[in-house]
């Protein structure tokens, strides 16, 4: 990426780019300017996909009884994402889970999102 800066006055015959003695690096910086609108971008698509095809944790309220599920969360270079087995047909109803259980849906889990970074031009 190459950036002007884009003032009142307009566009600066200067620019920056991340690059160094014609070296040119791969990504985007930490903290840049950039960064935001790209995980913007890729937000939404990949946690929708996410959120549509994976496995999530589901808690049941203690008052309302009311369920909530949850997937994911990110941030600009995390992500974590949730599993317990109130969300799995097969786990949810077992009068005990074993935690090795809910191995092979957090693998599932994984390669979902490392195929959807992958997608996205990322890297897992």
């Amino acid at each position: 990426m190459k950036f002007h800066l884009i003032t009142g006055f307009g566009k600066s015959s200067l620019s920056y780019v991340y690059d160094e003695e014609g070296i040119i690096r791969q990504g985007v910086l930490q903290g840049s300017s950039s960064a935001a609108p790209i995980l913007l971008l890729n937000s939404e698509v990949s946690l929708k996909a996410y959120n549509n095809n994976g496995t999530g944790a589901s808690f049941t309220h203690p008052i309302t009884r009311a369920v909530v599920t949850d997937y994911s969360v990110q941030f600009v270079d995390d992500t974590s994402h949730f599993l317990n087995a109130n969300n799995t047909e097969a786990l949810k109803t077992a009068s005990y889970v074993d935690p090795s259980d809910l191995l092979p849906i957090a693998t599932t889990n994984s390669q979902l999102w490392a195929d959807l970074m992958w997608v996205s031009g990322g890297n897992l």
